[in-house]
């Protein structure tokens, strides 16, 4: 049923990407947050890892200033529950902040620093689902600027549905302009499981 959603969706916008396992959509624009690449991993083998979609908003001068990944996969489990509550969720959360401090080293980030974790509501309508929050600050090089990196995660329709955020430091109320338009829409698709903690802490 899913699927022939998302088929339909298609067929009525077809600059609507509709992710086929959840029915999740994703439009071109979000402001000034642009679509780029649809990156599907089972078309190279790799199932557990899902769907990427990337995004990227630029200054007025065409310079990029942040990259927004969002992320939709199962990493191989059979069953992932709604929300942010779970123990499945919690487990993947500290998996996916790991990953993002082993990036730290030659071919990758110059600094990771962890600043903190919490919850934090997709948009600020009645019923918003909440989502597990992390950020950190890093830089790419020695003498680099400071970069904000973001990182959402929940469970949904069973699967992972991950948002990674990256963006200057100096631009980060910019972009946190641009970046929250996909995560209120995204929240306006995803309901939340009954009983789950809807508001931030």
């Amino acid at each position: 049923m899913i699927q022939l959603l998302a088929c339909l969706a298609l067929l009525q916008d077809p600059d609507v990407y509709v992710e086929k396992a959840t029915g999740l959509r994703f439009g071109e624009k979000y402001g000034a947050l642009t679509r780029g690449d649809i990156h599907d991993y089972a078309k190279e083998g790799q199932s557990h890892l899902g769907v990427s979609i990337q995004y990227s908003l630029r200054d007025e001068e065409g310079k990029k200033i942040m990259n927004l990944n969002v992320y939709v996969y199962d990493f191989g489990l059979k069953k992932i529950p709604d929300g942010a509550d779970s123990e499945t969720i919690k487990k993947q959360f500290e998996q996916v902040k790991g990953d993002v401090a082993s990036q730290k080293g030659p071919k990758g980030w110059h600094s990771v620093k962890h600043v903190a974790d919490g919850r934090a509501k997709l948009g600020d309508h009645k019923g918003a689902p909440a989502a597990l929050r992390s950020e950190f600050e890093t830089t790419l090089k020695e003498d680099g600027p400071a970069m904000g990196s973001l990182i959402y995660l929940l469970g949904h329709r069973n699967r992972f549905v991950k948002v990674r955020v990256t963006c200057l430091k100096e631009a980060m109320k910019t972009c946190a302009e641009e970046y929250e338009r996909l995560l209120a829409d995204l929240g306006r698709q995803i309901k939340p499981p009954p009983g789950s903690k809807r508001s931030e802490e």
